[in-house]
């Protein structure tokens, strides 16, 4: 079971409410959404439904997108930091930015009323529900890590007498393989 820390935890609060004013301005006022990412010289970044939900199961959700801000993607970074740290992935933080967005969408549309709540409330408080919140977590990180491989990179490097494998460093091995495995 994953356990987010107290800091991830005020993350999860923090980016929930700038994405439940987020959401609402761009209910409210479009053309101040638009000038607003104008303004941050960013592009509009939204958060759609997982690749693993089927077209059957997207009608469920009642919030068909999200959209971030320059707020909202600066939490996504630190998150990403938190989560690896808590679930200790071995992976780099950027990676878990997609598993965050797939996080927050789900966690948005499972407490539906609590988030529309927050949006009419321009945003100024969200209750989190933490046993959702580290069901949904638990969920995604679990399939983000059963579907995370190592790679093996082979670059064509000659080493004359090498018979055996040579390790370079914890990470890092010389191994032989035949000139006929190449092909």
């Amino acid at each position: 079971m994953v356990k987010i820390s107290l800091e991830g935890s005020s993350l999860f609060n923090k980016i929930l409410i700038e994405l439940a004013q987020t959401y609402k301005l761009w209910l409210d006022d479009r053309p101040s959404f638009f000038n607003g990412t104008r303004q941050e010289e960013s592009i509009i970044r939204v958060i759609n439904p997982s690749f693993q939900i089927s077209n059957s199961l997207r009608n469920k959700y009642r919030i068909r997108q999200l959209y971030h801000s320059a707020e909202s993607l600066s939490i996504v970074k630190k998150l990403a930091i938190i989560i690896r740290k808590c679930c200790n992935l071995k992976c780099l933080a950027y990676e878990l930015h997609k598993v965050i967005d797939e996080i927050l969408y789900e966690y948005v549309n499972t407490v539906f009323i609590d988030f529309l709540d927050s949006v009419d409330h321009n945003g100024t408080f969200f209750n989190i529900r933490s046993d959702i919140l580290e069901k949904v977590i638990n969920e995604k990180v679990t399939f983000f890590k059963n579907n995370f491989s190592k790679y093996s990179y082979k670059f064509p490097v000659t080493v004359f007498n090498l018979n055996e494998e040579v390790r370079l460093s914890k990470n890092i091995f010389l191994k032989p393989i035949d000139s006929e495995e190449l092909n």
